[in-house]
């Protein structure tokens, strides 16, 4: 038995095209994966510490959006003390709040 090879030249630049950019043949789309930011990061332990937090969740991810660093030591301070509340933690926040740099509207 002989194996015989079949020699089919050059490709069309066409086909080589079509080839390369056709879509994968599966059915669901590719998901890509969404950046996490480290101000989500403490954001995401705030709303896990504080039990509360759930109620005010957008507030907290626009603070620690503006100044995680301060959110964060807002949160210490709170655990130190004991008040695990959003309101103690709002209010502290207030307080710091002068150092937080205004996000300036890119629209």
């Amino acid at each position: 038995m002989e194996i015989i090879k079949i020699n089919r030249g050059i490709e069309s630049l066409e086909s080589v095209i079509k080839r390369k950019f056709s879509k994968p043949s599966t059915s669901q789309p590719i998901k890509k994966k969404k950046r996490i930011y480290p101000w989500m990061l403490v954001a995401f332990e705030i709303l896990k510490e504080i039990p509360d937090a759930k109620t005010k969740r957008s507030s907290v991810f626009q603070l620690c959006k503006r100044g995680s660093k301060i959110a964060k030591i807002c949160l210490l301070d709170c655990q130190e003390l004991g008040k695990m509340s959003i309101k103690y933690w709002l209010k502290l926040i207030k307080i710091y709040g002068k150092q937080i740099p205004q996000q300036k509207n890119t629209d």
